[in-house]
């Protein structure tokens, strides 16, 4: 705990010192926000057109959208993207035994009926070939549950689903857990809005290196993201060696994982997990930066959780890893 408390003070003294979080880095990483799980009126259950959707995207914040309508492709006729916001593929495919997203293809055949792993396995597997980003959804929302668990092949876990709920929690430490057990699927969040699209959340903050499809969707399977309830508040920034967020590096003696975090607003409490347990946690009453040069020699991953309160999330990032 004493060394806990050393890293705290620095940080504190820091405090304020780091304004702009990207420009500073290495490699030109720069990050853009997104929202990976909407709805517009080419899906069943909503009634908002298209270029409302995307309107008000752009005012939310959003820099990209992923429009996942339920089992169609009738909105990917044409290209949707505005000045502001960059539409990039997406469909929901909507079963009895999982909601799974497909980002990247503009073309996917409808099999709705799909009841058991074997059969949603057989299905993706072309798809896959094609290079499509498979996302599994709200694994643990009381309705739209998935029947088999994680036990799917998958690009990336849909932990925060829209109004974070008792579900969200739940998925974050199985996604936890899987982390502890070896198993990494990069974090995404999806406001699965279907209505009311200038007030929604999450937000998907993506270290990219040029705005395009592409390179949004491969920073997310490389696990460059973080998710935040607001797109104006708390940024987090993880590297060590040379790699960053979602990347792996080979330990060496001496190696500390260097974790920054901007915005912080006054109360809010930082939470830093290993493959361990909890690592650090603290309250910054005063609001501003964290600074902190964390020890890799004892374990296997670090990653980032920011909470409002005891109960409301604000935030979590994808970890990064050391090879021992």
């Amino acid at each position: 705990m004493k060394r806990f408390a050393v890293l705290i003070t620095i940080c504190l003294l820091v405090m304020g010192l780091h304004s702009g979080l990207v420009s500073a880095d290495p490699g030109g990483y720069f990050i853009l926000t997104g929202d990976l799980h909407c709805h517009s009126e080419f899906s069943h259950d909503s009634e908002v057109p298209v270029e409302q959707v995307v309107r008000e995207t752009g005012l939310a914040g959003y820099d990209f959208l992923a429009l996942t309508e339920h089992n169609t492709t009738r909105h990917m006729t044409r290209d949707w993207s505005t000045d502001e916001v960059l539409v990039i593929a997406g469909y929901e495919h909507t079963t009895p035994a999982a909601h799974v997203n497909i980002f990247g293809l503009r073309f996917i055949p409808r099999k709705s009926a799909i009841y058991s792993l074997e059969e949603m396995e057989e299905y993706l597997a072309p798809l896959r070939e094609q290079g499509a980003v498979i996302q599994l959804d709200h694994p643990n929302d009381p309705l739209y549950y998935s029947r088999f668990g994680y036990a799917m092949e998958m690009d990336l876990l849909e932990v925060w689903n829209g109004t974070w709920r008792e579900d969200d929690h739940k998925t974050l430490q199985d996604w936890h857990q899987m982390l502890v057990e070896g198993r990494y699927i990069p974090a995404t969040g999806g406001t699965d809005a279907h209505a009311n699209h200038l007030r929604r959340s999450p937000y998907n903050n993506v270290y990219v290196q040029e705005k395009s499809e592409q390179a949004i969707l491969e920073a997310l399977t490389l696990g460059r993201n973080f998710i935040t309830r607001r797109p104006d508040g708390a940024q987090i920034w993880m590297e060590c060696d040379g790699e960053i967020m979602g990347g792996t590096v080979p330990y060496r003696e001496g190696q500390t994982m260097h974790i920054r975090i901007t915005n912080v607003d006054p109360g809010m409490i930082l939470r830093i997990y290993s493959d361990q347990g909890l690592h650090l946690e603290h309250v910054h009453t005063a609001g501003g930066s964290y600074n902190l040069q964390l020890d890799t020699s004892q374990v296997r991953f670090y990653r980032v959780e920011l909470w409002s309160s005891e109960d409301v999330i604000y935030g979590f990032s994808n970890p990064m890893f050391i090879q021992h």
